[in-house]
């Protein structure tokens, strides 16, 4: 990534396996030139169902994204990944979710994420739980553009709202 190019993961699982209904309070991300090569622009919670049996229809796919928000194409219409703040975010029992994580390059040099911390309450007690996902990354002057996969790129705009992350832009597409 070039400084001032930002990025968009939707990559950390979660899942309410319990019967009781947990809410979220805050999610630690820490590591390796967290902060002084990239840093964190958003961290937000996006639903793909709630309570065990409703899905919602418009989540995406897990994956790296140049949109806010995560849009994909899936061959009929765009769809449209809702996000909403960590803080007070309610899973009720069979809901899962991902993690929305907005990077922005900084200055060069390496960064990595080696694990996310939950911080969360079920039945008024304050629990924590070290998610095992990483990610890194590079932040280079000379680093190669690499334009916006295709699926996503095609829903940017008033159809859904969502715009292109700093450093992409419409035009030539990836496949």
């Amino acid at each position: 990534m070039r400084p001032g190019t930002e990025i968009g993961l939707l990559y950390v699982f979660l899942q309410n396996n319990s019967n009781s209904t947990i809410v979220l309070s805050s999610v630690g991300i820490r590591g390796p030139g967290i902060g002084s090569v990239v840093r964190l622009v958003q961290v937000d919670i996006a639903p793909l169902r709630s309570g065990r049996h409703r899905f919602l229809p418009n989540s995406v796919p897990s994956s790296e994204y140049q949109t806010n928000p995560p849009v994909f194409w899936d061959g009929h219409h765009c769809r449209k990944q809702a996000l909403f703040p960590v803080k007070r975010f309610r899973m009720t029992p069979g809901s899962n979710a991902w993690l929305w994580v907005v990077l922005r390059a900084i200055k060069p040099g390496r960064w990595k994420i080696p694990f996310h911390t939950i911080h969360y309450t079920m039945n008024g007690t304050a629990y924590r739980q070290d998610i095992p996902v990483s990610d890194y990354g590079s932040v280079s002057k000379d680093a190669a553009y690499i334009p916006p996969y295709y699926l996503m790129a095609r829903c940017v705009g008033l159809q859904t709202g969502a715009r292109f992350l700093p450093g992409f832009h419409a035009g030539e597409v990836s496949h």
